[in-house]
This record gives structure tokens, sequence and C-alpha cells, in this order.
């Protein structure tokens, strides 16, 4: 009887398994000091060799022909594949990352015919790859992150026309894209992230037309989009962050109709965004994130119909907004964190029907809020650190929110609707905020501050800092005219009976007139006795020349000690 098929693909699977055993006991033979991990599964069909000591593969590898995957990870010394890699026709996944020492691929890597995936991140001594890498017509992935020694790639990358994905990420030594890169028809992400040498981008890029994201960040060195860039008709996603030498946008960026996700994040030399940028109908969310040099935002932004959020955080040179900026009607985030250099907020704000967050903390020159802003939903806003805020709008008291108010230091009051409002939760202010901040204020406020830790202290609720600061301004009020001194005073001098303190001599006369001459205290400092005793020590000192002086002023050293004038008293 002839064997069934099922039987024939089984003894298939044990022969392959054999074979790649034997081709590990050969690797063995050929490096004996190998150890780590090695292994054939899944009936002869995957590979995998983990070995920090395996510096070549036997040529037999070759001849494993049922083979699909092969994982090569993490062979830091491995220098070299064999011509013989070419004869592996099945196999789809070539996993070399790690493999630090690799300096070249052999020109046998392009009879790889069925390899949809080439892993070589952090092959950091690969110089270049070979011309053949363009024959993989199947290859869909292809990863060369973090090649630091790679500096262009060949030509013939064009010929990659099943190529969906292509990781350049941390290549530093890149300088260029070859203009072939533009064949690649089926390339959907194109990831340059951290490739530092790269100065620009071919013209070709524009020919992407399936790309959907394009990553930029942290590539220093460019300076600058090509106009073609506006032809990536399906791109999505944008990410320039970090890109700290580009000073402008080509207004092509206008032409991306599919794009979503805009980031520019910490371009530093970017001082302002094209007009077109109006025209991007589906972008939800653009992020300029610490970009200081950035000083205004064109009045075509108001044209974003889609956008949802705007991230303007750190940008300390942006003055203001444009009015333009309430015609965003899907905008739901606005995020303004330490805009140092904001001076106000158009009214137009309050048109943002969309809106439940807005961010606007550390923005230090802002001095007041417009009354359009309590028609926001928003639930919370925070304003802490705002130093230059003067005032709060009364309209905020209509507002269901929480309102956070730390350190806005020159905020003196708020409005009654917005202390009265139950539905405003106040964090971080009250009005000794402003007051114990210690500026230099005039008299009458430390006169009210006085006051306001007097009621706190009425109630039990003054902190450690508060009891002791309401101290030192008792001590700086004068018991006649009335005056409160400020806290950079020396405190008032106390009358010798410590019931009473005088901002000068001329109102400690005046208070003596007045009838603190008849309730002074000062005379009944001592009890009777001891003052009888003070005397006759005081005459036995005068009188009797050869007394121990020294031992009569220690006997009234000691009583002073035991009753110390009032003024040295707690008051």
């Amino acid at each position: 009887m002839a064997p069934r098929k099922k039987d024939k693909g089984r003894a298939a699977a044990r022969k392959q398994k054999r074979a790649g055993k034997d081709v590990l006991r050969e690797l063995y033979k050929l490096c004996p000091e190998a150890g780590g991990e090695a292994g054939v599964k899944e009936d002869g069909k995957e590979m995998f060799i983990r070995s920090a000591k395996v510096f070549s593969l036997p040529e037999s590898i070759g001849t494993l022909d049922g083979l699909q995957i092969l994982n090569l990870s993490e062979c830091p010394q491995l220098l070299e594949l064999p011509d013989t890699i070419g004869g592996l026709k099945a196999l789809t996944s070539l996993d070399l990352s790690g493999c630090e020492s690799i300096t070249a691929l052999p020109n046998a890597i392009g009879e790889l015919g069925a390899l949809t995936e080439l892993d070589l991140e952090r092959c950091t001594s690969l110089n270049s790859l070979p011309d053949s890498i363009g024959k993989l017509g199947a290859l869909t992935k292809l990863d060369l992150s973090a090649c630091s020694s790679l500096t262009t790639l060949p030509a013939t990358i064009g010929g990659l026309g099943a190529l969906t994905m292509l990781e350049l990420s941390e290549c530093a030594s890149l300088t260029k894209l070859p203009g072939a890169i533009g064949e690649l028809k089926a390339l959907k992400e194109l990831n340059l992230y951290g490739c530092s040498s790269l100065a620009e981008l071919p013209d070709s890029i524009g020919k992407l037309g399936a790309l959907t994201m394009l990553n930029l960040a942290r590539c220093s060195s460019l300076t600058k989009l090509p106009v073609t860039i506006g032809e990536l008709g399906a791109l999505t996603g944008l990410i320039l962050a970090k890109c700290s030498s580009l000073a402008a946008l080509p207004n092509a960026i206008g032409e991306l109709g599919a794009l979503t996700l805009l980031n520019l994040a910490a371009c530093s030399c970017l001082t302002a965004l094209p007009a077109a940028i109006g025209k991007l109908s589906a972008l939800a969310e653009v992020c300029l994130l610490s970009c200081s040099s950035l000083t205004a935002l064109p009045d075509s932004i108001g044209e974003l119909g889609a956008l949802e959020v705007l991230d303007l955080r750190g940008c300390s040179s942006l003055i203001g907004l444009p009015e333009s900026i309430g015609r965003l009607d899907a905008l739901e985030h606005l995020l303004m964190k330490g805009c140092s250099s904001l001076v106000a907020l158009p009214d137009a704000i309050g048109e943002l029907t969309e809106l439940t967050s807005l961010s606007l903390s550390e923005c230090s020159s802002l001095a007041a809020l417009p009354a359009a802003i309590g028609g926001l939903g928003i639930s919370e806003l925070d304003l802490s650190n705002c130093s230059s805020l003067t005032s709060l709008p009364d309209s905020i008291g209509r507002m269901n929110l929480t309102l956070t108010l730390h350190d806005c230091t020159s905020l003196v009051a708020l409005p009654d609707t917005v202390v009265d409002a139950t539905n405003v939760e106040i964090c971080g202010w009250h009005k000794t905020t402003f007051l114990e901040a210690d500026r230099g204020q005039p008299e009458e406020d430390y006169k009210e501050l006085r006051k306001l830790l007097e009621e706190c202290e009425g109630k039990g609720i003054n902190s450690d800092a508060q009891r002791l600061k309401l101290r030192r301004l008792r001590r700086r009020v004068c018991d006649a005219c009335g005056r409160q001194g400020t806290l950079k005073e020396e405190r008032f001098p106390v009358c010798w009976c410590g019931a009473r303190r005088y901002c000068n001599e001329a109102c400690q006369l005046v208070d003596w007139d007045r009838g603190h001459s008849a309730t002074c205290a000062s005379g009944y400092t001592f009890p009777q006795e001891k003052l009888d005793t003070l005397q006759e020590l005081g005459t036995l000192r005068e009188n009797l020349k050869s007394a121990p002086k020294d031992k009569i002023d220690g006997l009234r050293d000691l009583m002073f000690s035991h009753y110390p004038p009032p003024a040295d008293r707690p008051r």
C-alpha cells in the first residue's frame, strides 16, 4: 500500500529536524565554547541560536531547504554569514538583532526569495548593505534601527516593491537617503527617529504614495523639508519632535489632506507656522510643546475644524493667541502651561464650546482673563504660578469647576461671585497668600494681614508659620498711634512694664501723659521685700570701701535673673 500524504509530511518533518540538529552539532564543533542556547523546533521549520561565543556558522546551514525562521539574535561575536545562506529558499524571517560584530552581509542574501522580515537591529558594526538586498521582492519589513555605523543605503533599495515598514531609528551616522527611496510604492511606515546626521530628505520622498507615518523626531541636523512633502496624500502622522535645526515648514505642508497628527515638540528654532497649515482639514492634534522661539500662531489656525488637541506648553515666547482660535469648534484640550510671555487671552476663547481642559499654570505674564472665559464648560482651571494675575472676572463664578490658584502672588482679591459660588471649589488661595509674600507691601497691607491672621487664630486654624508671623506683626504695633510697622522694621521698643509698645519716643511721651503713668506696672516688678534687699545691697556697696563689690554685684544679678523685667516676658 502506498504511504499516505500525512505520513509523508511527518517523515519530511522528522528529516528536516534531524538535518537541523546535524547543523547544530557542526556548529559546536566549529565553536566548541559556544554554550548559550540553541535548538530546532516546529518540525524543523525554526532554528534559534543565542550565544556570546558563536563566531561563525557552518556551511551546511544552507542545506536546510525547509527552514522558515532563523533566529540568531544576541550573538554579539558572530562575524559573518556564510554564502550558503542563500540556499534557504523557504526562509521567511531572519533575525540578526544584537549581532554587534557583523560588518557586512553576503551577496547571497539576495537569493532569499521568500524572506518577508529581516531584523538587523543593533548590528552596530554594519556599515553598508549589499546591492543584492534589492532582490528581496517579498520583503515587507526591514529593521535597521540602532545600526550606528550605517552611513548610507544602496540605490537598489528601491527594488523592495513589497516593503511596508522601513525602520532606521538611531542610525546616527546615516547622512542621506538615496533617491530610489521613492520607488517603495508599498511603504507605509518610515522611521528615521534619532538620525542625527541626516541633513535633508530627497525630493523623491513625495513619491511614497502609500506612506501613512513619517517619523523624523530627533533628526537634529535636518534644516528643512522638501516641497514634495505635500505629495504624501496618504500621510496621517508627521513627527518632527526635537528637530532642533528646523526653522520653518514649507507651505506645501497644507496639501497633506489626510494628516491627523503633527508633532513639532521642542523644535526650538521654529519661529512661525505657515498660513497654509489652515488647509489641514483632517488634523486632530498639533503638538508645539517647548517650541521656545514660536512667537505667534497664524490666523489660519482657526480653519482647523477637526482639531481636538492644541499643545502649546512651554512656548515661552508666545505672546498671544489669534481671535480665530474661537472657530476651533472641535477643540477639547488647550494646553498652555509655561507660556511665560503670554499677556492675555482673546475674548474668542469663550466660543470654544467643546473645550474640556484648559491649562494656564506658570503663565507668569498673564495679567487678566477675559470675561468670556465664563462661558466655557471646563471642570478644572489651573492658574498656579500666574504671578502677574491681579484679578479674575466675575463670570468665573458661573462655572462649575475646581479653581487652582497656588502662588498667584499678585492676586489681591477674588470677586464676590467667585467667593460666594457653591459650584466653584477654590484651591491654594487665601487673602494671606498675597499679603504674606513679603514683597515690600505698604503698611496697610500688613495691618490687613494681621487682622486676617487674628481671625484665623480665633477659629483655631492658623498654621505654625502663621502663628509666628502674627507674633512678629503684633510686636510692630504702636499702642499710642496704632501704626502697624512692616516686617522689614525692627520690632517696636516696649515699656519697662511690658504692657505697651511704641514706634518712637514721642508716642511714648504722649501715652504717658494720656494716663499710662498711672497704670504702668514697672514699680511693682519686684516684691517689696526684694526691693528692700536691693536697696540694702546698694547702700552696702557704696559705704564699705573694703567690701567685695563683685560678690555684691553677683547677688544683684541673681535677683534680677529670678525677677526679669516684664518687657522680656512673653507678651
